[in-house]
């Protein structure tokens, strides 16, 4: 296995002797221009050729397979099919369509039920408010919560005060 150039033997590091690099490169000109002139096959025909290449085998004499970098469309659809995929497409926007109005109806259910609980308890505060009047001006809020207390639970104390002195006005 001997190193070298890759030109075939000879260990000069180069090309062989009477090698001409022009003659390779007026090689490869001529052969391009022979493929120009041929006539080329559009990309139907190359599908076309390479179906016809798979169904008889492939394996005909100086017969070419030419295969397309691109992969084949399928079929267009039959109005049939066209009425069916148009059927299911709108089945499902009617479907969706009757979740979305379905979901609205259970999110107003839901705020008119919290709407009817906060003027339930608005309701029932008012109907558990006491009005005391003529109360001692130094009793505070916590002898007053002390004496209510012992007639049931007390969830609120207000009481009146003058704005200037920040006394109970009774």
């Amino acid at each position: 296995y001997g190193g070298g150039s890759g030109y075939g033997g000879g260990g000069g590091g180069g090309p062989p002797r009477g090698y001409d690099r022009g003659s390779d490169r007026d090689r490869d000109r001529d052969r391009d221009r022979e493929r120009d002139r041929e006539p080329r096959a559009s990309s139907r025909e190359r599908r076309g050729a390479s179906k016809s290449a798979l169904d008889e085998g492939g394996k005909g004499e100086g017969e070419v397979k030419l295969v397309s970098s691109r992969p084949e469309r399928p079929p267009s659809p039959t109005p049939e099919e066209r009425e069916a995929q148009r059927v299911a497409t709108e089945a499902q926007r009617a479907a969706r369509v009757a979740a979305n109005e379905a979901d609205r109806a259970v999110r107003l259910a839901a705020n008119e039920a919290r709407e009817a609980a906060k003027e339930a308890a608005e309701a029932a505060k008012d109907e558990l408010t006491v009005l005391v009047q003529r109360v001692h001006p130094r009793a505070d809020d916590f002898e007053l919560f002390q004496f209510f207390s012992q007639a049931g639970t007390v969830k609120d104390i207000r009481l009146i005060k003058d704005p200037r002195s920040g006394r109970s006005k009774g």
